[in-house]
């Protein structure tokens, strides 16, 4: 019941209203290149150019520090979310209101110890180089790079209990 409260609150703040502000809903498998390489990466990437067509200004950086959080956040929910089985799937959720963007990520699978996980980044974060986090390279890849981005680039976030949900909240503006 916490997270559903914090997403609210998310929601609220960014001045979400339903019925009448855009969102958007995709559902597909726990296959990592369905979401780094297919259509779930083409359905993300169409949906936010349309965000930023529509208007939403944000800086250059910070759209890349979106994508870059939405795209590792993914990956996380399908290799390590969806590992139990091929028949798991992600969702992903996109809220656009008049101060800015939620996206809410949930996967089928067991979820995970997020807080241990945070824990142990946040003493990590020092050893990450943003720009690398920020390529889009694969060689730039390693284990990581999503609790950095989420660390790091978005204006809130918060977990459900299980670990298995997330939700991201970046500000307009900033």
């Amino acid at each position: 019941m916490e997270f559903e409260k914090k997403l609210e609150e998310m929601l609220s703040y960014i001045k979400f209203n339903r019925g009448a502000s855009k969102s958007f809903s995709f559902r597909g498998p726990g296959n990592p290149a369905y979401w780094a390489l297919g259509t779930g990466r083409n359905y993300m990437d169409r949906n936010l150019q349309q965000l930023f067509d529509d208007g939403f200004v944000f800086s250059e950086e910070k759209e890349l520090m979106m994508e870059r959080t939405i795209e590792e956040l993914l990956l996380n929910s399908c290799i390590d979310g969806c590992r139990e089985s091929d028949d798991l799937n992600v969702m992903l959720n996109s809220y656009f209101g008049d101060k800015g963007i939620v996206f809410h990520i949930k996967d089928d699978g067991n979820g995970f110890d997020y807080k241990s996980k945070l824990a142990q980044r946040k003493r990590e974060l020092h050893l990450y180089d943003r720009n690398t986090v920020l390529s889009d390279s694969r060689e730039s890849k390693r284990s990581g790079h999503g609790m950095y981005c989420l660390l790091t680039f978005p204006d809130d976030f918060s977990y459900n209990k299980q670990g298995n949900e997330v939700a991201v909240r970046f500000d307009l503006g900033k």
